[in-house]
């Protein structure tokens, strides 16, 4: 069983550090703001999955000539579901985070049984 959660948490990371790039892509091709991945934004609710993603996004978008085209937009603000990519993709990743902490102890753990220890006790 813990080899499947090993390679299932592999392959989640690979998923969610996909998805962060595709979702920049996303931003970019559709003209968004990178308004909502400022980390004084993320301050105000400091969960650590959603400020990891807003500056893993900040950081893709870091020079974008299109993002920066949308400076002077009069629109108020760009659709939910690019406003919401910290949030979304941060809950997972701080799940992937617990799903890991659990496999990294059990890689690390005895099973045995009966255990015998040095001093004899066990």
């Amino acid at each position: 069983m813990l080899s499947h959660a090993v390679r299932l948490v592999d392959e989640l990371h690979n998923c969610l550090s996909h998805a962060d790039l595709i979702a920049a892509m996303m931003l970019e091709g559709l003209t968004g703001s990178e308004m909502p991945f400022h980390e004084a934004l993320h301050r105000t609710r400091p969960y650590k999955g959603n400020i990891h993603v807003a500056a893993r996004m900040h950081r893709f978008l870091e020079g974008s000539e299109i993002i920066a085209s949308h400076a002077n937009c009069d629109r108020v603000q760009d659709p939910y579901s690019l406003r919401c990519i910290p949030q979304a993709h941060g809950a997972v990743k701080k799940t992937l985070w617990d799903a890991l902490r659990v496999v990294e102890t059990e890689l690390n753990a005895c099973c045995d049984n009966p255990i015998f220890f040095p001093d004899g006790k066990g």
